[in-house]
């Protein structure tokens, strides 16, 4: 009996030292950089790193990115040059828009938004300070302004409330 249970617990212990696994981490970044006497590895998103040192090895568990990164899709955004400021808000009849920061030449277009997406054509009396915009004939809402500089195609949005 003894006999047959070294032979079970000897064919476990062999079939348990034969497995392995091999950790995945997902992380969002990481790099590696190395000097003379440094080297630094890091990978943002791991929530735990062990490392081993024995004399002169050391093993460290974890996954680093690659060193080569490429970056696809970003612009450089430049600030608007111009701002919006509406009011009353909330209106009923007449909205004032005036605009700042803006040069001498600069004209703009000049949209009311439903929460549909659909633009919406109403009066619109442009002046040298301020432009109104004729909201009576709206019902009561949400809206989006939106002021595009017809020179630079730069927008600026501002959300009014329109009740009656």
């Amino acid at each position: 009996m003894k006999k047959y249970l070294f032979i079970i617990l000897s064919i476990v212990a062999i079939t348990v030292q034969a497995q392995t696994s091999s950790p995945t981490v997902i992380s969002t970044a990481g790099s590696s950089t190395k000097t003379t006497a440094v080297t630094l590895s890091y990978t943002v998103g791991e929530l735990m790193v062990t490392t081993l040192k024995q004399d002169s090895i050391r093993l460290t568990q974890g996954s680093n990115q690659p060193t080569k990164v490429s970056v696809v899709g970003i612009e450089n955004i430049e600030p608007n040059r111009f701002s919006v400021q509406a009011y009353p808000n909330p209106t009923s009849e007449l909205l004032n828009i005036s605009i700042t920061k803006k040069n001498e030449n600069d004209t703009f277009d000049y949209s009311v938004i439903d929460i549909y997406g659909k633009s919406l054509k109403l009066l619109i009396t442009t002046m040298p300070d301020k432009t109104q915009i004729n909201t009576a004939a709206l019902p009561s809402g949400e809206y989006i302004v939106r002021v595009v500089n017809k020179s630079t195609q730069k927008a600026s949005s501002i959300k009014i409330l329109i009740v009656h």
